[in-house]
């Protein structure tokens, strides 16, 4: 992967005349310019995942996905500065107990130390036990993720181990050992399988994450950072559940049954969610919230599913502080639309209260989400479930955050130092200069006779002793068999001489805020 960093900077540039940084000798002549140090745009990423039964046929498909969403965030037109928790549907509660039920806690342990019931349960829609350990096995090399201390905020070095997942590509280098990739990661945490909670809590588990995450002492605390975009995707095959604890005599065989799509079975189903918080005609469903006795309310304290007003306020609340994005992989059309199509299937309606909303070639069906679906579509996207590739939720949302920033074009005039080699070899200085008026110098990137150094992850490598380093970019036509030296082409049709690109050795926190690159130049 080549240095990320160049793609940071804005042509909001200062141009200097010959005294940019300090008047120079009569005899030296100097171009320079001044650039903010730039910040990668950030993202902190919070993914709802479904672990119940009916999750049992989309293992495979889930642990495909989360390699493809990981590509999306690392791609090299994202350059995000990303943060990644991960939480289950199973939140804790008189419908929701057991090893499992932690819905709402940071994740970061992996598919291979989950207890055995997460991969070996009975499915929705059978009794018969599936194994399904395997998809785990193969999609996650590792027992367990150590991660490096990292610090709560760019700026802070409060170093700690933190409960989420940060890529390499980060401001600080990231949080992950050599030995672990940002896609195992992912893959790793998110695969919660499908021994949890039968009556699925996501938006009950994003609220309670948010509260950790809000809650000062609590390992969470801190994920949210200033002025910084919040997403949050729900992975999951069925609506939201989210009750009161009042609200689970819903469920009690011993109870009335208001809610029940058979009231004389054994056991409730997903349909007793899908009654109690919609209201349904010939033409579909809309969400509605009720009461114990199955009468719409419009007080949602009284509501035997937590209300989307709920949700909207605390959604709302964040909105006053940074962009919030809600996005969901569900049971909507391949288009991200929401169906309340008909259906014969009697037993499939027993279960879930209306026909599928989704259904591929392999049979796989899911619910209509109609409450989640309030929430994302006006901040978000939806991808089907249904589906071979669930990217485009996120893309989608990535599409909307990814910086769109040109690269660092340098002066005019700047001076062939040594005309008789192919490129232009200029003479030029960096520096830091801070808001405080301090500096220091930022050197050259390691070179040799062959051209630019690269580390082993690609990048350019950093002298002994400095933590950035930067390289000046000068074949605009490809005089050379490198790569690494090409000049954008977005530099030579402004017919600039060179390209600025800077290094940043992993681990390094940034320079302080306000903070400018000021380079100068040797001139014709």
């Amino acid at each position: 992967m080549l240095v990320r960093a160049a793609a940071w900077f804005s042509l909001s540039i200062i141009t200097l005349g010959p005294a940019c940084v300090e008047d120079p000798p009569e005899q030296a002549a100097v171009v320079g310019m001044v650039v903010p140090v730039p910040a990668p745009d950030r993202l902190d990423l919070l993914i709802v995942v479904d672990d119940s039964g009916s999750m049992s046929g989309y293992q495979a498909t889930l642990a495909a996905n989360l390699d493809a969403i990981a590509q999306v965030l690392l791609a090299d037109d994202v350059d995000f500065d990303v943060r990644v928790a991960i939480t289950t549907t199973s939140v804790p509660g008189p419908t929701c107990a057991g090893p499992l039920a932690r819905g709402g806690e940071l994740l970061t342990d992996t598919c291979r130390a989950a207890p055995p019931q997460a991969f070996e349960a009975p499915s929705e829609f059978s009794d018969e036990v599936v194994d399904q350990r395997e998809i785990c096995n193969d999609a996650c090399p590792h027992d367990q993720i150590a991660r490096r201390p990292s610090p709560l905020d760019d700026y802070a070095e409060q170093l700690a181990i933190r409960p989420w997942f940060e890529p390499a590509n980060n401001s600080y280098g990231g949080n992950l050992p050599g030995d672990v990739s940002f896609e195992h990661a992912l893959s790793c945490a998110a695969l919660r399988g499908f021994g949890g909670c039968e009556f699925e809590s996501p938006l009950a588990a994003a609220s309670r994450a948010l509260e950790h995450m809000g809650s000062p002492g609590d390992p969470a605390f801190g994920f949210l950072r200033d002025d910084t975009p919040l997403m949050i995707l729900f992975i999951g095959d069925e609506d939201d559940c989210s009750h009161h604890a009042a609200s689970a005599s819903m469920f009690d065989p011993e109870g009335e049954r208001v809610f029940w799509s058979n009231p004389a079975a054994d056991a409730p189903t997903s349909a007793v969610c899908h009654n109690a918080g919609s209201s349904c005609d010939a033409d579909g469903c809309v969400p509605i919230d009720r009461d114990a006795h199955g009468q719409p309310t419009t007080d949602y304290a009284d509501a035997t599913l937590r209300s989307l007003v709920e949700f909207e306020a605390k959604l709302a609340t964040l909105r006053l502080e940074r962009g919030v994005f809600v996005s969901m992989i569900g049971g909507v059309t391949p288009n991200g639309l929401l169906s309340y199509a008909p259906s014969d299937d009697a037993a499939w309606i027993e279960e879930f209260g209306w026909g599928p909303g989704c259904e591929n070639a392999m049979g796989q069906r899911a619910q209509p989400p109609g409450r989640l679906y309030q929430l994302v579509a006006p901040i978000g996207a939806a991808s089907s479930i249904c589906s071979a590739d669930w990217t485009p939720a996120l893309e989608s949302v990535a599409n909307k955050i990814r910086p769109q920033l040109p690269p660092w074009c340098g002066p005019v005039g700047v001076a062939d130092t040594d005309p008789s080699t192919v490129l232009v070899e200029p003479d030029c200085e960096l520096i830091v200069r801070t808001a405080a008026d301090e500096t220091w110098p930022v050197p050259p990137c390691v070179r040799d006779e062959q051209g630019f150094v690269l580390d082993a992850n690609l990048n350019y490598a950093v002298p002994a002793g400095a933590d950035r380093c930067h390289v000046l970019l000068t074949d605009s036509d490809q005089q050379t068999e490198s790569l690494y030296d090409d000049i954008s082409d977005i530099c030579v049709d402004a017919e600039r001489p060179l390209e600025v690109s800077i290094a940043v050795r992993p681990g390094t926190l940034p320079v302080p805020r306000d903070s400018v690159y000021a380079l100068t130049c040797a001139s014709d």
